[in-house]
């Protein structure tokens, strides 16, 4: 204002630049004070939309890393064979991954659908699997409707083992942590065998029964001299099964009959070559015959007839069933004895009629310095 305006109204001056007021935060849209629009919406920045593209990764990822957890998770409930069903899996799917681990020839995956599994057997192992499943492949795994009852069930289930087909169910059960089987494995027979050293597929083993998954199993013995005969490879068609093995037979080597054919021969003759009444070989006599004869210490003679040494060297081995290393000899004949006697104040040299027949020979294989003993 200058010294010619005073005393006079003030004017209205309009300033340079007008600036529009912002608008309220409670609306947005709302014209500001005075009638000035408000400033128009801005799109995002570049930095604003990679931020949250960068945000949406780090989600994703997270996720996934989340879903390969729980997979690694399931599987290690399997055993670590691969299996994504034990421990978290229906039925059906308990009883496939655990006939699918058989099959694949992996024991801990195996076991991993068992409850209470006995891990301790030494057939339960991929070495005695990969020879099972050379024997007689586990094949054409086919799964069917199970029945449930509560908490437990039995999966009808076909598959072959090797020319063997199978139809059976796999009884499961389930926990707090899913489905199991149970009684997921047979039981061999060794009993038979005690004392011959057995082997199953390769394997040491030893007390009445071994467990063992379904599968092919060939029997063996390891003592010299002793071989097994008959159906030696024992097939255990499906879980909880005690197959039968009464067609399989330990019996000699030939190399062993042969051995033991001449240890009762060299013992036989010993015997014979006796001129006392207690000789061995279950050719004792009596000093007093049933007649009243009396025979003269010392003096008694005793001959193998022929059929009698033919006997002897060409009779056949048995094994005892109660101790498999116990070889029996059966019945080899009788020998002609003669002796100087008195009968009735008459002395001379007298036949005995039917004399004593030999005993039965027998020697333990299994016994260091065994000799041939006669019952």
């Amino acid at each position: 204002m200058t010294e010619d305006s005073r005393g006079e109204e003030p004017q209205e001056t309009i300033p340079e630049t007008t600036e529009a007021a912002p608008a309220p935060a409670a609306a947005p849209e709302a014209a500001a004070p005075g009638g000035v629009a408000p400033a128009p919406k801005k799109g995002l920045g570049t930095g604003a939309i990679l931020g949250i593209v960068g945000g949406g990764l780090v989600v994703l990822v997270v996720l996934i890393v989340a879903i390969v957890f729980a997979i690694s998770a399931l599987r290690g409930i399997a055993g670590g064979g691969g299996s994504p069903f034990a421990g978290g899996g229906s039925a059906e799917e308990t009883a496939e991954g655990y006939l699918t681990a058989i099959a694949d020839g992996d024991a801990e995956a195996a076991l991993s659908f068992i409850y209470a599994p006995e891990s301790s057997s030494p057939l339960l192992t991929d070495d005695v699997l990969a020879a099972s499943q050379e024997l007689a492949p586990l094949t054409d795994i086919v799964i069917g409707e199970p029945d449930i009852t509560g908490g437990y069930g039995l999966v009808p289930v076909t598959y072959s083992i090797g020319d063997t087909p199978v139809t059976t169910e796999i009884s499961v059960s389930q926990d707090s942590d899913g489905w199991t089987v149970t009684g997921g494995t047979g039981q061999l027979s060794v009993y038979q065998l005690d004392g011959l050293e057995p082997t199953i597929n390769g394997v040491p083993v030893s007390g009445e029964y071994v467990d063992a998954f379904p599968g092919a199993y060939e029997y063996g013995v390891t003592v010299d001299g002793f071989a097994l005969e008959g159906e030696t490879v024992i097939v255990v068609t499906a879980p909880s099964e005690y197959p039968d093995t009464s067609g399989m037979n330990a019996v000699l080597t030939p190399e062993a009959a042969d051995a033991f054919r001449q240890a009762v021969s060299a013992s036989v003759d010993a015997c014979i070559v006796s001129t006392t009444l207690e000789a061995g070989c279950g050719l004792t006599i009596p000093a007093t015959l049933s007649d009243g004869t009396v025979l003269t210490e010392g003096t008694i003679t005793r001959t193998l007839p022929a059929e009698t040494r033919a006997e002897i060297g060409a009779f056949q081995p048995e094994l005892s069933y109660d101790v498999p290393t116990l070889v029996t000899g059966g019945y080899l004949g009788s020998v002609e004895v003669t002796a100087e006697c008195t009968k009735d104040g008459a002395t001379g040299t007298c036949s005995v009629l039917f004399g004593p027949s030999f005993g039965t020979p027998s020697m333990n294989l299994a016994t260091d310095g065994a000799v041939v003993e006669w019952d």
